[in-house]
């Protein structure tokens, strides 16, 4: 399937390489072969915008928390986050809708809006970006990629995307031709079918597959060589049995954990999440072909606007992958539907008072992307 993508991607580029270039004749010397080459790159690069941005801010802290030890000496145990930080570097061409302020600058921190995920830009032709963010939210890195191609012909769409997302837990590539039929000046229709190919098997839980079958423990002796050993609990005004507990060890026999909730508060979770992610990568990718229908809608006033997209993915079909774990057997039934969908709208009651608001919903796979954003601004 990796080389029928790859001989799509090609076919894809000749396609816009097509739109500026013309096959050269005979008679054309290697001046005008130069120029024309020259042309190309230079309209694929008109009006994009690299840049390279850093940004660091403080971190939501938690609540002081303190230890008092048995000699009543007083021990601070609070848990400091570092500051969340952003690195960000791309290139983007995305033509700005009327609605749209311009920028001064880009800094790879802008959302996903309705502008780069609807089907119609606001001029045909080729738009593009490309973008990594390396960061830190709330002690947690993470690193982020958004790559599309988008060529808007007057009848056709063709899209290329990879989008890996470790704050929301997802990660595909897909390949997307459409037909487009204008209906009016305001509404677009397209339909087509789309390729998308996963690097994991969504709605697959490795761990309850093995507590089915297993005590939570073993996980921990077998897979993160943790070892327990029980003590008794004794009162220690009556010296009376309280019952059984376990002192926890890690691989190198050092102390982890006093009681079996500690454990499992502290420590299981994260031997869960690796052995999550070990089983999963031994599973491999999946790649599905499925029909898309897609709706666009565009309306501009200089005091009133409203631009909405959506679109629904359904009738998949398995191209690529262990059949056992893909998405359709999971939920047992391969019509289910993903959407994509957004909306912007935008009123100026008068010069100083206006309203706005936006919204981009995605699900892909159960994995949801959910943003809004809505607000007054006042002029004075």
């Amino acid at each position: 399937m990796k080389k029928i993508l790859t001989i799509i991607m090609l076919l894809f580029a000749t396609t816009l390489f097509s739109q500026v270039i013309a096959e050269p004749s005979k008679k054309e010397d290697k001046i005008v072969k130069k120029y024309k080459f020259k042309t190309f790159f230079k309209n694929i690069f008109k009006y994009s915008t690299p840049y390279v941005s850093y940004s660091e801010n403080n971190s939501l802290q938690g609540r002081q928390t303190f230890y008092v030890t048995q000699e009543s000496e007083l021990i601070e145990t609070t848990v400091r986050n570092p500051n969340n930080f952003a690195f960000n570097f791309g290139i983007r061409k995305i033509a700005r809708f009327s609605y749209e302020d311009r920028l001064n600058w880009y800094d790879g921190n802008e959302s996903r809006s309705v502008t780069q995920n609807s089907n119609v830009g606001n001029v045909d032709g080729l738009e593009y970006l490309f973008n990594i963010s390396n960061g830190r939210q709330q002690s947690r890195e993470f690193i982020n990629k958004q790559f599309f191609v988008r060529y808007v012909g007057k009848y056709y769409i063709l899209k290329a995307e990879h989008l890996k997302n470790d704050i929301v837990d997802i990660e595909y590539s897909s390949l997307d031709a459409r037909f487009k039929l204008p209906i009016g000046k305001r509404l677009n229709l397209s339909f087509g079918a789309i390729a998308r190919t996963n690097p994991v098997a969504y709605g697959h839980n490795p761990i309850q597959n093995y507590l089915e079958n297993n005590a939570w423990w073993t996980l921990s002796y077998n897979f993160a060589n943790h070892t327990d050993q029980v003590y008794e609990m004794i009162d220690p005004f009556t010296q009376e049995s309280l019952g059984y507990d376990y002192l926890w060890y890690d691989q190198n026999g050092q102390l982890i954990s006093s009681s079996d909730e500690d454990y499992r508060r502290l420590h299981f979770g994260r031997v869960v999440n690796r052995y999550n992610d070990e089983e999963l990568a031994k599973i491999g990718d999946f790649t599905y072909l499925s029909g898309v229908l897609g709706l666009d809608y565009y309306f501009y006033r200089k005091n009133v606007w409203i631009h909405a997209f959506a679109n629904a993915l359904s009738y998949h079909k398995l191209l690529e992958g262990d059949e056992r774990y893909s998405y359709d057997n999971f939920i047992g039934d391969d019509k289910w539907v993903d959407i994509q969908s957004g909306i912007i709208f935008g009123f100026r009651i008068n010069k100083w008072f206006g309203l706005f608001s936006e919204y981009n919903y995605q699900s892909y796979w159960g994995r949801e992307i959910q943003e809004i954003k809505t607000g007054i601004n006042i002029k004075f």
